[in-house]
């Protein structure tokens, strides 16, 4: 029986269990939780909002009121989780008038960016040579705990550089692994953290590192 249930805890089906597990924690944040939740959602709701009403980052102006509430977001470098959300959000605005309705998708949104995250993740570890019962494990931990979920439901540039810092990981350690690589996959590993950091200019130093790091082992 262990040797069976050791195998099972292997297999893919735990790790679709998990997913499965992570998606419903999240959901019922999605759908229950008030807004503003906890981490900024109002400021990033409200960013997104101003983006949406002015087509994108590009060419953006604030009224006093905006900067006073939302702070200088003309000249701030994390830009790239409100340009894209803004058109994400114009969508929904032009589908249903309902606030709710609006929250709940993009917060939806939010989710898929983690679970997408975590997916790449995953084949980054079975590149690595994990085992699947190890991060299987690893991962149902990870996932259970409270704030895991939590975050995951908010309408966060987090969740985004999840999946950025999830995809250059992958990138950097297929490159490793290889020990060659070829000029696109050193231009896509690049544009990959270069993106990251425009969806929050804190992933710059991960970027430096990541990038001075895969350089050395290629020496």
């Amino acid at each position: 029986y262990a040797r069976t249930f050791l195998d099972f805890l292997g297999s893919n089906t735990i790790f679709y269990l998990v997913l499965t597990l992570f998606f419903v924690q999240a959901s019922w944040f999605v759908l229950s939780a008030g807004f503003p939740m906890l981490y900024d959602e109002f400021t990033h709701v409200k960013t997104i909002e101003l983006y949406s009403s002015q087509g994108g980052a590009f060419g953006l102006t604030q009224t006093a009121q905006d900067t006073q509430l939302l702070g200088d977001v003309t000249r701030t470098g994390s830009y790239l989780y409100y340009s894209l959300m803004s058109y994400a959000y114009s969508f929904i605005l032009s589908v249903s008038g309902s606030f709710y309705v609006q929250i709940v998708f993009l917060r939806f949104l939010n989710v898929l960016m983690v679970l997408a995250g975590l997916v790449l993740y995953r084949k980054t570890l079975l590149a690595a040579k994990f085992s699947k019962k190890s991060i299987n494990v690893a991962f149902l931990f990870v996932t259970s705990l409270p704030i895991f979920p939590y975050v995951s439901a908010h309408v966060n540039y987090d969740n985004l550089l999840f999946l950025f810092c999830a995809f250059f990981v992958h990138l950097g350690t297929r490159i490793i692994i290889q020990k060659k690589t070829s000029l696109p996959e050193i231009i896509g590993f690049i544009s990959v953290g270069l993106l990251g950091s425009v969806v929050k200019y804190s992933f710059l130093p991960v970027f430096f590192i990541g990038v001075l790091y895969v350089s050395l082992t290629l020496l």
